[in-house]
């Protein structure tokens, strides 16, 4: 019910939003470099957790039949093999494909913006 009622109608506001999103995250950690009372652990333990994100995000893309032995993640592979079955969950399973490639893009330029943005 929230997306449906606070996200942005036109694909353009997204794009907008999220480069504002990125702009002001990279702002706010030049503010918090230039005054920073946080640790260096604190900071670790956010890009830790986001390169598992990130690793996820890949892993879910391509979905290899290695820990979840069903087709529980909408990846590639089992696209590719649900598709010659059932023709409209393989587009499912594309658009899923899709979507998690388009969200791995997206936290790497993210993590890219912070690195660039700390150094």
């Amino acid at each position: 019910m929230w997306l449906l009622t606070n996200s942005p109608p036109d694909p353009k506001d997204w794009i907008v939003t999220i480069i504002e999103a990125r702009e002001n995250l990279h702002q706010k950690l030049m503010a918090a470099k230039l005054t920073s009372t946080d640790s260096a652990l604190k900071f670790s333990w956010f890009f830790l957790f986001y390169l598992i994100h990130i690793g996820f995000c890949i892993f879910a893309a391509i979905a290899p039949p290695i820990v979840f032995h069903g087709k529980s993640l909408t990846g590639i592979l089992p696209a590719v093999d649900v598709i010659s079955d059932h023709l409209l969950v393989g587009i499912f399973y594309l658009v899923g494909f899709g979507l998690f490639c388009l969200e791995s893009l997206l936290s790497l330029w993210v993590l890219q913006g912070l690195v660039v943005g700390v150094e």
